[in-house]
């Protein structure tokens, strides 16, 4: 009888122990060593990512991931690393482990709504935005892009609304003031459009769309020389950034029809 006793009382000491080294979900509870290691392979990952070698970057999150597996900023990465491979389903996989993980982790959301806004699931996508805008107020991008789904869909003034919050946090973020110069000139705000299409401009001279779509409004205006010259500034650029041949034809014609 005391043996028993003795065995149940070592048993009850080994799970105890045992739960010690666990969270309450059966995961192991990271160390700073375990931490440590995760950081220096996320680090890795992000110098792979900035090579462009997208494919070694995942096998550096994934070692992250090892070291610690409740390190949700590592699945967020990896996710990212995914996306850009177009390997959606483990992309959004990633997301959300990362918000199981930590469900005030802004960026898991933002994460998630801009893997839905890519695939023209707008709707979904803006439910995403506004979580990651609930738990971080200042994410600038959440607003951005939550206002490029809406503009999607047709809600000019919410996104006029949101792109106007991006501006009020970082007033130099310019493809904010571009996107709502184009909202505006959808919704027919033209003197606000030609407005914020400047101001991208003063901030940042080599914004090719920019020139382009202003160019386009001055010809819609009747404004042949402004016209002219952003069209012309706009393949100058364009050339040398690499746009797209759709679009650098669509400048030729517009300077076409002005007679250039």
């Amino acid at each position: 009888m005391k043996g028993s006793l003795t065995m149940v009382i070592l048993l009850a000491f080994v799970l105890v122990a045992s739960l010690a080294c666990k969270g309450s979900s059966g995961t192991k509870v990271s160390s700073t060593a375990d931490r440590q290691a995760a950081e220096q392979h996320l680090i890795n990952g992000d110098q792979q990512v900035n090579l462009g070698n997208v494919q070694q970057a995942i096998e550096e999150y994934s070692r992250a991931i090892e070291a610690d597996p409740n390190f949700a900023k590592a699945y967020i990465k990896r996710g990212d690393a995914h996306k850009v491979q177009k390997a959606l389903e483990p992309a959004m996989a990633d997301y959300d482990k990362a918000i199981k993980i930590d469900p005030s982790n802004a960026l898991g959301y933002f994460s998630r709504g801009f893997l839905l806004a890519d695939q023209s699931r707008n709707q979904e996508a803006i439910r995403e935005y506004t979580k990651a805008i609930e738990r971080d107020r200042t994410l600038v991008k959440a607003y951005i892009g939550r206002g490029r789904s809406l503009t999607a869909t047709g809600d000019l003034d919410k996104a006029i609304a949101d792109f106007s919050a991006a501006i009020a946090l970082d007033p130099e973020e310019v493809d904010a003031l571009f996107l709502r110069a184009r909202a505006k000139e959808e919704k027919g705000e033209l003197d606000g459009a030609l407005v914020d299409y400047a101001k991208a401009l003063e901030i940042d001279s080599e914004y090719a769309q920019a020139y382009l779509y202003r160019g386009l409004l001055y010809k819609k205006l009747g404004k042949p020389a402004g016209a002219v010259e952003d069209l012309t500034t706009y393949i100058e650029i364009g050339k040398e950034l690499g746009v797209g041949a759709a679009d650098l034809e669509i400048a030729r014609k517009a300077l076409a029809e002005l007679g250039r």
